[in-house]
């Protein structure tokens, strides 16, 4: 459309504001804040995004979402736990909890985990080491 009719796009605005006051739970709603569009004035600020393959409490589609909604690819780390998880017993086959967790079997996921986190902050945010082999990390910017 070229010209909308005097006012249309007034009310669109107005919708699109009111549909987004009503995501208030959802993250992808906030997401363009983060590195896009922040609202702060320093700018943006370093993110890091873990995420599993097979997550079953925030389902991959959804962490997805956020990643498209705030263009975060180059800040996401992909625990491959579906490499895995046929070599774990049964109660580990949800990952959601992989950077906490401590029994044995997946102790070591955790710590590499925090230790990916630890090198990303001590970096200022400026790179994202692959701690693990089972964690697949974006090409360094």
């Amino acid at each position: 459309m070229t010209a909308p009719a005097p006012g249309a796009l007034a009310i669109q605005a107005y919708f699109d504001r009111a549909e987004w006051l009503q995501e208030a739970a959802d993250p992808s709603a906030f997401a363009p804040y983060l590195r896009e569009a922040p609202l702060l004035a320093a700018g943006p600020r370093p993110v890091l995004i873990q995420m599993a393959v097979g997550d079953r409490t925030v389902p991959n589609p959804t962490t997805e979402q956020i990643i498209r909604a705030g263009a975060l690819q180059p800040f996401v780390s992909l625990y491959r736990h579906d490499l895995v998880v046929s070599t774990l017993p049964p109660r580990f086959a949800n990952p959601h909890g992989f950077l906490t967790m401590q029994d044995p079997e997946v102790a070591a996921t955790a710590r590499a985990a925090q230790e990916q986190i630890a090198r990303f902050f001590l970096s200022d945010g400026r790179s994202i080491e692959r701690t693990d082999p089972r964690f697949e990390i974006p090409t360094p910017r």
